[in-house]
């Protein structure tokens, strides 16, 4: 395998086999959320509806932090790729108001940090702060 160190994917965007698609789809836990720096994880997963995300092919889906299946915490939204696999646009078709940017319903297009088989990091600036997402199976 080759590693460039600028690159942000682990198998390389130029000779990887598996689409970008195909990598980010899979379910998602928060692992780490930050806003202006400042660790913000904790206050995010606090909230009643947060904390897993399920990526499927250019739709969000399932239900964010409930690992029982409840019903009132239920999201649907949709994604989408652009500037060459570096950009993420995030739309949820429910506004859960907590912890914005996630869960608005406005289109959000998050900057592609790190895209590997099994986690992810997005990053946006919201509101002039700088929001970082990092994601893991």
């Amino acid at each position: 395998m080759i590693n460039s160190p600028s690159c942000k994917y682990e198998d390389g965007p130029a000779i990887s086999l598996r689409s970008a698609q195909k990598r980010i789809a899979g379910t998602y836990d928060v692992e780490k959320f930050s806003i202006n720096g400042y660790d913000s994880t904790f206050a995010l997963k606090s909230k009643p509806c947060y904390g897993r995300l399920t990526f499927d092919t250019n739709n969000i889906y399932g239900n964010r932090g409930s690992s029982t299946g409840s019903s009132t915490c239920e999201f649907e939204g949709a994604y989408g790729l652009s500037d060459g696999n570096r950009k993420i646009t995030l739309k949820f078709y429910t506004h859960f108001p907590e912890m914005p940017p996630l869960g608005i319903i406005e289109n959000t297009t998050w900057d592609i940090k790190e895209l590997r088989n099994d986690e992810m990091t997005f990053e946006i600036v919201y509101n002039g702060k700088i929001c970082v997402l990092k994601l893991k199976e």
